[in-house]
């Protein structure tokens, strides 16, 4: 968890998707265009509020986000820069590594990509 304001300018430029239950948020997810971050359309900020997780919704609003950028842009590829430990998760929706890791605010990373098949 980083503690600080993730503050990047890229959010007015990016779509957001909210997964809302009983008028709260359960879950977030931020979808950039391609060429803002990376040369490819980009997914980030996922976000499950814990008292929600457990009950897909991490994978319900990935599946989502990714619906959104091969329908809505018709992009191809989507990259993600992913914690190491929810890199087995990332990978059962289609996505593979494709760096080595590093660490991004003292939180082991990959990045990975997706590839419309």
């Amino acid at each position: 968890m980083c503690l600080y304001p993730e503050l990047d300018n890229y959010d007015q430029s990016s779509m957001h998707y909210f997964l809302i239950i009983n008028g709260e948020i359960a879950a977030n997810v931020r979808i950039l265009p391609k060429d803002l971050k990376y040369p490819e359309a980009s997914i980030g900020r996922v976000m499950v509020v814990k008292k929600f997780r457990g009950n897909g919704y991490a994978r319900q609003i990935m599946l989502k986000a990714i619906e959104y950028v091969v329908q809505e842009w018709n992009e191809n590829q989507i990259r993600i820069q992913a914690q190491v430990h929810l890199a087995k998760f990332y990978s059962s929706l289609g996505f593979m590594q494709i760096s080595n890791t590093y660490l991004e605010d003292e939180i082991p990373h990959i990045d990975m990509i997706w590839e419309r098949k």
